[in-house]
């Protein structure tokens, strides 16, 4: 009887709770009702994505400390379920996975605005020391690993941000059945799973499905809290954004912009072998089909890549951006024996216009790049002046213009004859660019621009 009454305390006031996050935070309805209540014995409070499992006396005694617990019981890990954090590979180093996913789950609540405690101050504090742009797990896992902390500090960062258990995120799934089965009920009787909750936790991959679904449905929502509560949900909404963008493979990405050409090639997806060696038996030297002769390859010509060289885009990301892009062409075999590339250097004016036909040319203005202008950015002034040298057939067969930007600056309201993409070195950019709907859009991370 006592353990049912404590746990009918400890339910009323995590409904208390998610109440209060809902009359707050609207947007976050549909996401709080997926998360099941569930009594559990970790002594802690965790989630696998479908059930929140919480400890009846932990919670009573935590909210006589702190009565913002009830809130926390749910938006912290709410946040690991929208962001997906406990989808991951199982190689990964999971002290300093479940360290970042902390954090990153605590600054997404600091920036929702809805708690604020004594520790509020020192974690945004601590946050503060990472060098990262947005705090997102990944990103701050990166920083983990590539800058070391002192171990004193880390530890201390790991009371700080500490909150669930993130066990059931690494067990096995046989294991997890176990676990599960274990559960109690809500009035506290031990019971075995049933076959469909068996089911539904026992599958990752529905699971992280539901959550995209659910983050991705919170867009409209969030606009319209935006508009009420200015740039209060801004990271958290950036951070949806970031985690939504499909990650882009820059190689298949610059195939779009081959051209289609007739080259002497033997055709051999187009040749049948059973023919040719029945020939070769029946007439010993005479095969009876000889390959075909041309194929239809993808080649580029014409090229154009536009650099906007306002004062936000460094020197050093617009080298690597080059570099990078020519690599994957030319491993590719994407560029015609005769090509005609314009790199284009502009602001609000064209500064420079370098023509480049052949590796080594490129490899001269690589090593000799010095950036020109610094000025606003009007993106119309750069497809103008292709468009006169179209008139004027410098082009013979253009097919597309990548445009390096930061993406802030006045864009071409007519649509292109050709190809048209505009390439963003951060998700940062993206976010508040407003690229037309006709020209296409990439998100380059600066490890995706490292020279291999």
């Amino acid at each position: 009887m006592v353990d049912d009454r404590i746990n009918e305390l400890a339910l009323k006031i995590l409904n208390m709770g998610k109440t209060q996050i809902i009359l707050n935070l609207r947007f976050l309805d549909k996401a709080l009702w997926q998360l099941k209540l569930q009594n559990h014995n970790l002594n802690d409070i965790a989630t696998d994505g479908k059930y929140l499992y919480y400890e009846p006396k932990l919670v009573l005694q935590s909210y006589q400390q702190d009565q913002n617990y009830a809130l926390r019981c749910f938006l912290h890990p709410l946040m690991h379920c929208l962001f997906m954090h406990m989808f991951i590979d199982r190689s990964i180093d999971q002290d300093m996975w479940d360290l970042a996913c902390d954090m990153a789950s605590e600054a997404m609540i600091i920036d929702l605005d809805l708690i604020q405690d004594p520790l509020y101050s020192l974690r945004k504090q601590e946050l503060s020391k990472l060098k990262v742009n947005l705090f997102t797990a990944e990103k701050i896992y990166r920083y983990l690993m590539d800058y070391p902390i002192h171990p004193e500090l880390l530890e201390e960062w790991k009371q700080l941000f500490h909150f669930d258990n993130h066990q059931l995120w690494y067990v096995h799934e046989n294991q997890k059945g176990i676990v599960q089965s274990k559960r109690k009920s809500s009035k506290g009787q031990v019971y075995e799973s049933s076959d469909e909750d068996k089911g539904a936790s026992g599958n990752p991959e529905n699971i992280k499905a539901l959550w995209k679904q659910i983050s991705e449905d919170m867009d409209s929502s969030l606009q319209t809290f935006s508009k009420q509560q200015g740039e209060k949900s801004s990271d958290f909404t950036r951070a949806l954004l970031q985690l939504h963008q499909e990650h882009v493979d820059y190689h298949e990405f610059l195939k779009k912009f081959a051209s289609r050409s007739e080259v002497m090639h033997a055709s051999l997806d187009e040749f049948d072998y059973i023919y040719y060696t029945y020939g070769l038996e029946l007439y010993k030297d005479t095969p009876l089909i000889e390959p075909l002769e041309y194929r239809e390859d993808k080649k580029i010509r014409d090229f154009v890549i536009v650099i906007d060289t306002s004062g936000s885009v460094q020197g050093e990301m617009v080298q690597m951006f080059l570099q990078k892009t020519w690599n994957i062409l030319k491993q590719q075999e994407a560029f015609d024996k005769q090509f005609n590339l314009h790199l284009i250097q502009c602001d609000s004016k064209i500064k420079h216009d370098e023509v480049i036909t052949s590796q080594r040319e490129l490899d001269v203005y690589l090593s000799n790049l010095t950036l020109q202008g610094f000025g606003g950015t009007d993106f119309r002034v750069a497809f103008e002046y292709v468009d006169e040298l179209i008139k004027d057939n410098v082009f013979h067969h253009l097919k597309g213009l990548l445009y390096f930007t930061d993406g802030l600056g006045i864009y071409p309201k007519r649509v292109p004859s050709y190809l048209t993409a505009f390439v963003f070195v951060n998700n940062e950019s993206a976010y508040y660019a407003k690229v037309p709907p006709w020209a296409l859009q990439v998100v380059l991370e600066k490890e995706d621009l490292e020279i291999l």
